[in-house]
Formats: C-alpha cells, structure tokens, sequence
C-alpha cells in the first residue's frame, strides 16, 4: 500500500472511529446522564429536586433519537470501503447534510451533543471526496 493511499485511509478512518465512539457515548449516555431536573415545593415551604434520564422522560424513543449519529457514522462507514467513486461521496454528504439539519432543529434540547460527530463526519467525507477525486483516470483516446 503506498503512502498517500495510506494517509487517505486513515484520514477518513480516524474521524469515523472518532465519530463511532461519541456516539456509541451517546447512544449510552441518555439511558444514565441525568437531562432533566424538576424542582416541586410542597405547601409548607420544602423544596424537593428530582432529576430524570432522558429515557425516563421521552421513554425508549430516546435510544432511536441518540442512535442517529451512530447510524450515520455506520452509513459512512460502508460508503468509505466501496471503490473511490463520486457517487458513494456524494451519498456520504447528504447523510451528513441530513445530520446537520437535524442538529440545528434539535439544537436547544440534545442537538449540540451531536455537534462533535457530525463535525468527525464533515471532515472523512470531504477525505472520502479528496481521495475521489484526486484517482488518476485514464483519457479517453490515447496520449499525445
């Protein structure tokens, strides 16, 4: 294997282990991060703080929810190993797109937890789409 296939392989392979693991954090944290806390004050005067799980709050839905990134970084993942072409690139970027949106919609309750594996996922598809696009391809009808 030569150097800059090397390089390439590894500038889309760190980002995505990266990207795998926060969300694998993720997916694993909203079922044990407190996320929501309720403060009650009963009529003598005593205040009582509770906190609950996003899991406890939303119910189970909030695995699927926290699953995202890591659905997506497994998507990217399989259209990193097929053949360097366009068309898997341009998949891997509307996957990503499609994460971004959804981090700017969600980014007031669990959105900006999502920021740093999508961020790992911007920078292995735009490696996926310089190793693309940098394939010597031969011409069509010869040399001059």
């Amino acid at each position: 294997m030569s150097d800059a296939r090397r390089l390439a392989t590894r500038s889309i392979s760190i980002p995505l282990a990266f990207a795998g693991l926060w969300s694998l954090g993720l997916a694993a944290g909203v079922g044990v991060a407190p996320m929501v806390s309720e403060t009650t004050m009963t009529s003598d005067g005593a205040t009582t703080s509770t906190t609950r799980t996003l899991v406890e709050e939303i119910g189970s839905g909030a695995y699927a929810l926290a699953g995202l990134p890591l659905m997506a970084t497994i998507l990217i993942g399989c259209l990193s190993i097929i053949r360097p072409r366009v068309g898997p690139v341009v998949a891997a970027f509307v996957v990503v797109g499609a994460l971004g949106i959804f981090n700017l919609l969600a980014m007031l309750s669990i959105g900006i937890f999502f920021v740093p594996a999508t961020a790992a996922l911007v920078v292995a598809t735009c490696a996926m789409w310089a190793r693309a696009t940098s394939i010597p391809r031969p011409v069509a009808g010869g040399a001059d």
